[in-house]
């Protein structure tokens, strides 16, 4: 019943953009888990940690460039997107505010490479890795989401895929290659952003202007909730592996890396369907059905497929251990079926926490993740001083659990157009 109502009306907009970003999405998700067993075999488990752990710290600045722009921006550029005028206006502030905040994540990595030993020791990997955050900060993902264009996002990081994934083959072929791993990830991240502007400008006719300082002073306004929840999600999900850094050794931190990365998949699954569905929950605020209908037809089926993916780790560890590694790495084995049930629990809170930012409910949004975060951060460090690695798996699944509780009530607390009760209810 609730796929057939699906099927009808405005509600098949996000549909047709999950199956634009899903198919070539999927293409996205099969090249990664061609070369990161590649990459483990080739770079060896201890150094693929130490890229992991530089990733880790990328992906804190890269989030002070974006700014939680692809939650703000899109929303304006929804709301206003028959408007040329106001998408320049739009596009042309929140690009300048870009590229004031991605000087600052650059004075942000020289001020932590200097306070911090372990990221001193290993400088020219930290500073290749800024490429990252260089090669994404400015791809207009919050543009393409507006005006609800998902597919042009879907095919530009089948492009950076491609790059990547082709230069990962040609580039790192011995155990000293790895300090190339990242800067291959920024220049495929690059090659995508440049074409995306083009797309951007040519195609959608944007005009970029030279914006005054008021603009950039309401975009980093707007921004604010959305970016502290940023930062706070980041370090529930990101702190585990920069905490283990500080207790155990590259190789113990590679272990950790190898089992995050399956996890990884799943969130960058959840995000995928979060920025499809995400722009139609702003159009359809004024349908309460239409809402409903629209939210039940695509994460029911969604958590259905999450969870038996889960159950298969579950069950079969060793292999898809084998299949990443060349061999039965224990540890590993011991990792995955510890995080194999958090995909499952992070799920649930995905919708709650659209309700709760649509409905202009981002500080109570901002405040549960930085719960969670001090949350995660308490976990992970009580429990990584004992129990290492496992501790971390464990520390992320208590997040889990605390996040998506929280989501949960907050929502039904707060938004008060669907609640708990009719989102789970099956016809």
């Amino acid at each position: 019943m609730i796929l057939a109502s699906f099927f009808r009306g405005e509600a098949l907009q996000p549909f047709k953009n999950l199956i634009a970003l899903g198919s070539v999405q999927l293409t996205n998700y099969l090249l990664p888990l061609a070369t990161l067993p590649y990459l483990i075999r080739v770079v060896g488990i201890e150094n693929f940690g130490m890229v992991s752990l530089v990733q880790s710290v990328m992906l804190y600045l890269l989030l002070i460039a974006d700014y939680g722009f692809n939650f703000t921006t899109t929303m304006e550029i929804s709301v206003h997107k028959e408007n040329s005028n106001a998408i320049n206006h739009i596009v042309s502030g929140t690009m300048a505010t870009k590229f004031l905040l991605l000087l600052l994540s650059f004075i942000s990595l020289l001020i932590l490479q200097i306070f911090i030993t372990r990221f001193h020791s290993h400088g020219v990997l930290f500073l290749f890795g800024f490429s990252i955050v260089i090669g994404q900060a400015f791809f207009p993902m919050w543009f393409f989401q507006g005006v609800e264009k998902l597919k042009y996002i879907a095919w530009l990081n089948l492009i950076s895929r491609c790059i990547l994934t082709a230069l990962i083959f040609i580039f790192i072929n011995e155990p000293s290659d790895y300090i190339y791993i990242l800067p291959i990830y920024g220049f495929g991240n690059l090659v995508a952003t440049l074409i995306g502007l083009m797309v951007m400008i040519l195609k959608f006719n944007v005009k970029l202007q030279f914006p005054q300082w008021i603009d950039v002073k309401v975009h980093l306004k707007k921004g604010w909730p959305v970016f502290i929840s940023s930062i706070a999600n980041n370090t529930y999900v990101n702190s585990g592996i920069v905490i283990l850094s500080f207790f155990a050794s590259d190789l113990v931190v590679g272990f950790y890396s190898v089992a995050d990365k399956i996890l990884l998949i799943f969130r960058q699954m959840m995000v995928v369907v979060a920025q499809a569905v995400y722009p139609a929950i702003c159009r359809l605020m004024g349908d309460r059905d239409k809402l409903l209908e629209m939210i039940k037809g695509i994460f029911i089926p969604f958590f259905v497929g999450i969870a038996v993916s889960c159950l298969f780790i579950l069950i079969f560890p060793s292999f898809v251990t084998m299949v990443l590694t060349g061999k039965r790495t224990i540890e590993i084995v011991v990792l995955l079926r510890l995080l194999s049930l958090a995909p499952i629990i992070m799920v649930m809170g995905v919708p709650f926490n659209q309700l709760l930012m649509a409905t202009d409910h981002r500080k109570e949004s901002m405040r549960v993740y930085l719960m969670t975060a001090f949350f995660s951060i308490m976990a992970n460090v009580i429990l990584a001083e004992f129990l290492l690695q496992n501790g971390i798996a464990m520390g992320v699944l208590l997040s889990e659990i605390f996040i998506t509780y929280s989501l949960i009530t907050t929502s039904n607390k707060k938004q008060k157009l669907i609640t708990i009760r009719e989102l789970t209810k099956i016809r």
